[in-house]
């Protein structure tokens, strides 16, 4: 059963890939309903409202409300699965877009406050590449709020 809601997210997948967003979102849902403690279908919705919103930036609140839902569900784990890091680093960046979409420093500010956190309280998050995915993005989002990126942020 396990394989088979895999499978059927990535199929979703394919949806999402293919821009047919409103089917997609509707088939994930549906796969939630089926599957409420499932992962992948929870992380392809995250995925789906990300595309879309990079299309239609209106799409972005959903978005970053899907990816902070699953970031409070695997925050509650003891031991942190890459999944988290990924939930945290797409809210993020969902945040950083939606600052350039509006011309809002209050997102990119949310976003450097995402990452400076979870960096202060995991400075190894899961490896280093993770950790330099995290500086990157927060510089970026130092500038996008129009400070001085100098060297170590």
């Amino acid at each position: 059963e396990k394989a088979l809601t895999r499978i059927r997210a990535q199929v979703i997948g394919l949806l999402r890939d293919d821009g047919r967003f409103d089917e997609a979102l509707k088939q994930v849902d549906a796969l939630i309903a089926a599957h409420p403690n499932s992962l992948e279908p929870m992380m392809e919705k995250a995925r789906i409202l990300q595309a879309w919103s990079a299309r239609e930036p209106k799409h972005f609140e959903d978005c970053i409300a899907q990816w902070t839902k699953i970031r409070l569900l695997l925050g509650r784990l003891p031991k942190k699965p890459p999944e988290y890091y990924d939930a945290i680093y797409n809210a993020a960046t969902c945040l950083l877009q939606q600052a350039a979409a509006t011309g809002e420093k209050k997102s990119a500010l949310q976003a450097e406050q995402l990452l400076r956190g979870t960096l202060t309280l995991s400075p190894s998050l899961d490896g280093p590449e993770t950790v330099a995915k995290f500086n990157a993005l927060l510089k970026k989002a130092v500038a996008a709020q129009g400070r001085k990126v100098d060297g170590k942020v």
